[in-house]
């Protein structure tokens, strides 16, 4: 079982995304770039969501294929693609099973809860929250092996940043932004010994 097996089902189970249009605040987004420019709109919190970096991704998406909604999709297909394959890595590091990675990458990969997350442009940033949530565990966990002295600080460092750009991708990132360092300080005894 390898990687292949989770990334060509969940690519086959959401490939009709590519065929979505913009949908209610979609429009909203697209015509705040188009009217207050990006310096402005990459700011402006949206339902009390602080979403600068979702914001700037949205500014260089408009920048770089207007209106034309199959390139957004295509680019949010991709972002989920990289997830799946994230996800292998830090069930592969947890468990040291290329099996249960792959069943596990899979099953989550084509579970049809992202359909919203997926298929809705304008929480793209649901989507973003997790791919940092997904690449902080793949750069710590290697690091907290019982040999290991633990992730060091520039580990640590480059988590929390990853952790605070997905804070910013989607209201929810706040909690995983906070939540994730004391649920690892609580379960991997290495990184209370770091450098």
């Amino acid at each position: 079982m390898t990687l292949a097996t989770p990334l060509l089902l969940s690519a086959a189970v959401y490939a009709p995304i590519l065929d979505s249009y913009f949908f209610a605040d979609d429009f909203l987004n697209l015509v705040g770039i188009a009217d207050r420019g990006c310096a402005r709109f990459a700011f402006e919190p949206q339902g009390g969501h602080v979403l600068l970096a979702r914001n700037l991704l949205m500014c260089a998406h408009y920048g770089l294929f207007g209106v034309a909604a199959r390139w957004y999709f295509a680019v949010v297909l991709a972002t989920h693609l990289l997830n799946v394959g994230l996800l292998f890595r830090v069930i592969h590091l947890l468990t040291r099973r290329r099996g249960v990675a792959c069943i596990g990458a899979t099953l989550w990969g084509v579970s049809p809860l992202h359909v919203e997350s997926l298929g809705w442009y304008a929480v793209y940033g649901h989507v973003l929250t997790c791919t940092g949530l997904l690449i902080a565990l793949a750069v710590f966990l290697p690091h907290t092996d019982r040999r290991a002295r633990g992730p060091g600080t520039g580990v640590s460092i480059a988590c929390a940043i990853l952790l605070l750009i997905g804070a910013t991708c989607f209201g929810t990132g706040l909690a995983i932004a906070v939540a994730t360092p004391l649920a690892i300080l609580v379960m991997v005894p290495a990184a209370r010994h770091g450098a």
